[in-house]
């Protein structure tokens, strides 16, 4: 029973930690975190993305009560021929919609940094640097 629960959410955990880091990373595109903005004092961008994050670690309390209180409703559960296959699908799909869904964005992530580079000016973020061009001498 226990290798049976722990089996898909481990799998279940270690895809979620992978998305968590693609979403902490495309967070700070919502507002104007960057370098620049903060040593101009502008935190509103910061303020908010504090905000977000703190509310979004906070949705997992809403679903404890989803949750067996004890021994026997986790037995009572076992022993009910209902079993729910749509929730199967869904976890399953979940899964897979968000492996590729990471790595569609690691590519594209991958595809900016490698393209183009950034400078700090006088905006309010961070700009694309000049292109580089030689001089002649």
């Amino acid at each position: 029973l226990e290798g049976c629960c722990y089996a898909p959410l481990t799998t279940l955990m270690n895809a979620a930690q992978e998305i968590a880091k693609d979403v902490a990373s495309a967070l700070p595109y919502l507002w104007n975190v960057s370098n620049c903005a903060l040593s101009k004092d502008k935190v509103q961008g910061l303020a908010k993305l504090t905000v977000l994050v703190t509310l979004v670690g906070a949705t997992p309390c809403f679903f404890v009560n989803y949750f067996p209180r004890n021994r026997a409703e986790v037995f009572a559960r076992l022993k009910t021929e209902d079993r729910n296959k749509f929730a199967g699908i869904c976890f399953v799909a979940l899964l897979f919609v968000a492996i590729f869904g990471s790595l569609v964005y690691c590519v594209i992530i991958l595809s900016e940094v490698t393209s183009s580079s950034t400078y700090c000016d006088d905006d309010d973020g961070p700009t694309p640097s000049p292109t580089l061009t030689s001089s002649p001498t």
